[in-house]
């Protein structure tokens, strides 16, 4: 049996899933920055019991996971699923994964080390005033940046058909003239498909089987085009899959047909690890920690070292490679959301994507 099986945890409600987190490069979904994309959220229909009575229910398809991330040794950016509460054995009997997590256990450390480098900085910068000011503030992003283990955020993993698009808003069609589309999976953390998930009830519309459009900002850096970008419902008489049946049928069959397993493909996060393996990476990446809280014991003047030499980093880096691609929603301080005037938005609507 995969991680993904394991350790996914099955999702078919948005509520739900924003209840627990609260408590082409294959599939993956991608922002682009400068366009405009359109998608649409598929979804099952089954029959559950409610006071008594067998009522029709939407459940979209998707799964859900504590994701961890932290810095390598060498400044590179790391993710993986939470692996709190997954058990796992081999084929033989021996146990992978017992339910505890590591990288948990190790985030405790994790401030304990921002705050002691962050102390340390605080003592020997000579600015003062505004620059002081400015250069600790900094010091304090870049640190805990760089933290070696950070708590598990909770991210879903939703299924989404992506209609091909020129980037503004018209739709490719396909040899039948149909609208094109790819099935793609959208990562989005919790607090950004809440943000979306109320924006749709606003405006009257059930996220399961709802069109969407994005709107990403012409930024470079990548971090902003996923934090500014906007989104917005398409109203139910402009959505494609209503004015064409037939892709609406289309994306059935492929969605009837999908599978979760080789998700780790494009989301690397679901390799997983046993506990073995985390521990000796933690083991690693807390090394010089471990022996500064040993010698502390026994001498009161002991000094942690690991990071003497290293300069603070006052400016943090925006390269695509040192913070990982984003997703929607890829970091909680950039989950904003803004809500265009919707009226405005739809009142172009139909002529952005018209066939």
């Amino acid at each position: 049996m995969s991680f993904v099986a394991v350790a996914g945890k099955k999702t078919t409600d948005i509520r739900e899933f924003i209840r627990d987190a609260s408590n082409t490069g294959g599939i993956r979904y991608r922002p682009e920055k400068g366009k405009k994309h359109l998608i649409y959220i598929p979804y099952n229909e089954v029959s559950v019991i409610r006071d008594g009575e067998a009522v029709k229910s939407k459940e979209i398809i998707a799964i859900s996971g504590g994701i961890h991330e932290w810095e390598s040794a060498d400044g590179k950016y790391r993710n993986g699923v939470c692996l709190k509460g997954v058990y796992q054995q081999d084929e033989v009997g021996n146990i992978l994964n017992d339910g505890t997590c590591p990288i948990c256990d190790k985030i405790g450390d994790a401030w304990d080390i921002y705050r002691y480098r962050y102390e340390n900085e605080e003592r020997n910068c000579t600015l003062t005033g505004p620059e002081r000011e400015e250069y600790l503030e900094n010091v304090k992003r870049s640190f805990l940046t760089g933290r070696k283990a950070k708590e598990a955020r909770e991210y879903i993993y939703l299924l989404i058909a992506q209609f091909r698009t020129d980037g503004k808003g018209g739709v490719e069609t396909d040899e039948e003239g149909m609208p094109a589309y790819d099935l793609r999976v959208m990562k989005m953390s919790a607090s950004r498909a809440e943000a979306i998930e109320q924006q749709l009830a606003n405006s009257g519309t059930e996220f399961a089987g709802s069109e969407i459009t994005f709107e990403y900002p012409n930024s470079d850096d990548p971090r902003l085009v996923v934090s500014k970008s906007t989104s917005a419902p398409v109203f139910p008489d402009h959505m494609l899959t209503r004015r064409f049946p037939k892709v609406l049928e289309s994306i059935t069959e492929d969605v009837n047909k999908f599978s979760w397993e080789g998700i780790e493909k494009s989301f690397g996060e679901w390799n997983g690890m046993t506990n073995a393996v985390a521990e000796k990476l933690m083991s690693e990446m807390f090394e010089k920690w471990d022996e500064y809280k040993r010698e502390l014991e026994i001498n009161p003047d002991a000094k942690y070292l690991e990071y003497v030499g290293h300069r603070a980093n006052d400016k943090p880096a925006l390269n695509v490679s040192d913070v990982g691609i984003p997703d929607v929603g890829a970091e909680d301080k950039s989950d904003e959301v803004k809500i265009p005037d919707v009226n405005k938005v739809f009142s172009n609507a139909k002529a952005s994507i018209e066939i």
